[in-house]
């Protein structure tokens, strides 16, 4: 059968969206769910390193990265979520 991969994606607009991350993470381990978390929303390198420890798997950060001098921004991203795989 074919295999289809569908992120979970999570705006960041709660008041709270580490908690959110970290439920959902459990419950997808409990489920023993092949599921990636995205985190679409308020990106920088302090809120990724939070989601990513809260259990994200996919961050999207435009403006973090290219709001300036985006070769720099783009390897500090990158050595961060070195950390986390």
């Amino acid at each position: 059968g074919k295999t289809y991969n569908l992120p979970l994606t999570v705006k960041v607009v709660s008041k709270n969206p580490v908690y959110k991350i970290r439920q959902m993470r459990k419950m997808i381990e409990e489920r023993g769910l092949n599921t990636r978390i995205e985190v679409d929303g308020g990106i920088n390198l302090s809120t990724a390193e939070e989601v990513l420890e809260a259990g994200a798997d996919i961050l999207v950060a435009g403006s973090a990265v290219f709001g300036g001098e985006p070769a720099r921004r783009t390897a500090e991203f990158v050595d961060l979520m070195r950390k986390y795989r």
